[in-house]
């Protein structure tokens, strides 16, 4: 919604020259949500400013210091009145206004201010730009898991409604701490890779995705189970950084084809398994020479994992787009 104050002009004998946010300055968040209030400051830097007028795309004034009710669908007027010296001249330089905002809009979101000197001539013109606080999905925690050992991991807090799932599935025993935002998870395969994932909904009800890949490894006890398990952590290393075989388009477009490339004519794809980010087996097949798969109906993050001709396993998110 876009809303606009009316300007009055009165005569005064001051002029200055246009310049971005000259003769008032602007703070406050920039990072919002839409259930609660913020205020911003204007502050006057500029003895000639007797106006300023004040617009906004996304956002409802509201009385600062009053509780609002959000859930009554109502919202306050947009008028905003505007900021007018009555006494002839312009507002001394340190003068405060305090604007209490209610934003409302998932997109677009911004006050402009335009600022004019007594006689009525423009001074400035500005927008500040709000933005959503839909912080990125972030995983962290444990890379090897000895076996029967918990593996421990942190997403992006102050997110709401997490879910947690590990492919392959095992039956895992889940421990939740920080709102959902941690999690401690037992009873994995042993000596196998896994890959924990996450969603969660940010304040304006976009669901946010992460994931991390981890092992379970054999604990070590002596010298050769240290020596075996610096290999396998190799292979794991390698199967998380130099996947054997490339998959494009990603993200692709649902129900689309999502092709396979080795990149050695004398080695082919020859199994695949694609589970969605709560652990099910969404599709698989076994075949001599795969090139394509054809992609879920329903948009979303996949973990695809593939073996080659050779024995060799890799892994891909796969991001299946509207």
């Amino acid at each position: 919604m876009t809303f606009r104050l009316m300007i009055l002009l009165c005569t005064c004998s001051f002029f200055l020259q246009a310049q971005n946010g000259t003769g008032i300055q602007v703070s406050g968040p920039t990072s919002v949500c839409p259930n609660a209030i913020y205020t911003y400051q204007i502050l006057v830097t500029s003895e000639n400013v007797c106006y300023i007028d004040v617009t906004s795309t996304g956002g409802h004034k509201v009385t600062c210091g009053v509780a609002h009710n959000f859930a009554s669908g109502s919202h306050p007027s947009s008028d905003f009145g505007f900021y007018q010296s009555m006494s002839g001249s312009g507002y001394p330089s340190g003068t405060i206004f305090n604007l209490c905002i209610h934003w409302v809009s998932a997109s677009t979101k911004n006050l402009c201010f335009q600022v004019y000197d007594c006689r009525g001539r423009e001074i400035s013109t500005f927008c500040y730009d709000v933005y959503n606080n839909s912080p990125a999905m972030v995983v962290q925690g444990n890379t090897y898991v000895c076996n029967g050992q918990w593996a421990y991991f942190t997403a992006t807090s102050g997110l709401s409604n997490y879910s947690w799932s590990v492919v392959p599935d095992a039956n895992e025993t889940y421990s939740y701490s920080g709102g959902g935002a941690v999690v401690n998870i037992g009873n994995l395969l042993n000596s196998s890779w896994h890959m924990v994932s996450v969603s969660a909904t940010d304040c304006w009800g976009t669901t946010k995705y992460g994931s991390k890949s981890f092992w379970t490894t054999q604990c070590l006890t002596d010298d050769n189970q240290v020596a075996d398990s610096r290999n396998e952590e190799q292979q794991a290393d390698h199967l998380q950084t130099e996947p054997a075989v490339l998959v494009f388009p990603n993200p692709v477009s649902k129900g689309s084809i999502l092709l396979l490339d080795t990149g050695n004519p004398e080695i082919s794809v020859e199994a695949y398994q694609l589970f969605s980010l709560d652990g099910k087996l969404i599709g698989s097949a076994t075949a001599t020479a795969l090139t394509n798969i054809v992609m879920p109906d329903a948009a979303g993050m996949y973990l695809l994992v593939l073996q080659d001709s050779k024995g060799e396993m890799s892994r891909h998110r796969i991001v299946v787009a509207e």
